[in-house]
């Protein structure tokens, strides 16, 4: 490319010259035209007798011919989507199977979003200074492969204006997870009641459980209709269990609500939702719990019932988290 991303490409070029068995650029604009660094690395290049290829013919040759290919056609500021010669040359390099490294994106990609019409698909991408929502977002993020952020020296001061969100990393967790005394106990590391389950769902309820276990959470049980008690109670030792009234499809019932109400009081954390079905009961329930001065972490089918009665937010006491699939926000929006 003609830009900084294909300056960054012809600076890839003559470092990598001479540390492998040979390196050829592509590059098919007149040199003329290039400004700044992409101008002195395209000389610094040359300089070296590096091989240019500028037409097409040589470019399907050479691609055959090579193990790696580096991307530095399009990077950070591309817009829009590849056309003519540009999506001829992706093209190319997608059918070629060749390992592809792209340089801050896959020529293709718009950084802001992960939309995208057509991309090169890289094995690996190297971004700079942070991620790009377009490397966690898809379609988009299936073109990246495996991201890599390089460090080049950009201060924090100023990269950490442009964020627009935050990932979870190892860091992130050690950061966020509070350190334990050495004398804790169950009973001082929270409290986390799960909601949940019904005839032929009662998988997505244990999963929960023994999630919330192990993150960390002191003592964990699991409101379940009777007909599932003895199951979960199998299924994970660590957590306790409240076997709740039932309708004739093994869903809860309102009948259940005076029961977990009072029960919830004890408890930091209430989650609402996995495999508990879709009744007008279950709307109930949630209602109910949405006005307990809790936090409520709302999940599956949880979120149906939500959405039908979105306006029960407006009247909740509960700090909410949701949870929804792509499917289930459209749902709830």
């Amino acid at each position: 490319g003609k830009g900084n991303n294909g300056g960054d490409g012809f600076a890839a070029a003559r470092l990598l010259d001479g540390h492998c068995g040979s390196v050829c650029a592509a590059f098919f604009d007149d040199p003329a035209h290039l400004k700044g660094d992409a101008a002195k690395n395209y000389a610094l290049m040359s300089g070296l007798g590096i091989e240019v290829v500028r037409n097409m013919e040589t470019f399907a040759a050479r691609l055959a011919e090579c193990d790696v290919v580096v991307d530095a056609l399009y990077g950070f500021g591309f817009h829009g989507e590849l056309a003519g010669r540009d999506r001829q040359i992706a093209e190319q390099i997608n059918a070629s199977g060749k390992y592809v490294v792209a340089v801050d994106m896959p020529s293709g990609v718009g950084a802001d979003t992960g939309v995208c019409e057509y991309a090169v698909r890289a094995g690996k991408t190297v971004t700079f200074t942070g991620y790009k929502p377009a490397q966690l977002l898809f379609p988009a993020a299936s073109c990246c492969g495996e991201t890599v952020v390089a460090d080049i020296g950009i201060p924090r001061q100023v990269s950490g204006k442009s964020g627009v969100g935050e990932t979870i990393t190892r860091g992130f967790v050690r950061d966020v997870l509070p350190l334990r005394a050495r004398n804790a106990h169950k009973g001082s590391c929270g409290k986390v009641l799960v909601v949940g389950g019904s005839r032929g769902m009662g998988g997505a309820v244990c999963m929960s459980a023994r999630a919330a276990l192990r993150s960390g959470a002191g003592l964990v049980t699991v409101g379940v209709p009777r007909c599932l008690n003895d199951i979960v109670q199998q299924r994970i030792s660590e957590a306790m269990t409240l076997p709740l009234p039932e309708d004739e499809s093994g869903r809860l019932s309102e009948a259940a609500a005076p029961e977990l109400i009072q029960f919830a009081q004890g408890y930091d954390t209430v989650v609402f939702g996995p495999g508990i079905g879709r009744s007008g009961a279950i709307v109930t329930l949630l209602r109910e719990i949405l006005k307990l001065n809790k936090r409520v972490v709302i999940d599956a089918d949880g979120l149906y019932a939500l959405a039908q009665d979105v306006g029960m937010l407006q009247e909740k006491k509960a700090e909410v988290v949701i949870t929804p699939h792509h499917a289930e926000m459209a749902r709830l929006i």
